[in-house]
């Protein structure tokens, strides 16, 4: 939390409450935030590894929750999800 720097224009959930009522998937990925994700990043290189292996996945989008006890991944179907799910279990992600 002390390397957190909040932004002086908060995100507001009208934007993320848009995105899900729009066609496509572009606006839903550049709707999410977390202020902590960022600091997180820099202090901890398993976060970005996660993050970035979950990327390669094909999903969404990939956040690490509030102050970082886990990370996910939004899909396009549950299929996907399940799918995105056991291949990073099969790379050592719990």
């Amino acid at each position: 939390y002390k390397t957190c720097v909040p932004e002086s224009q908060g995100h507001s959930a009208q934007r993320l409450i848009a995105s899900l009522r729009q066609p496509g998937t572009a606006l839903l990925a550049r709707s999410l935030h977390n202020s902590l994700q960022p600091p997180a990043e820099r202090l901890n290189p398993d976060v970005v590894a996660l993050l970035r292996l979950m990327s390669r996945q094909g999903g969404i989008a990939q956040q690490m929750t509030g102050s970082g006890s886990a990370c996910f991944a939004l899909c396009h179907s549950w299929r996907q999800a399940r799918e995105l799910a056991d291949r990073l279990r099969a790379s050592g992600v719990p």
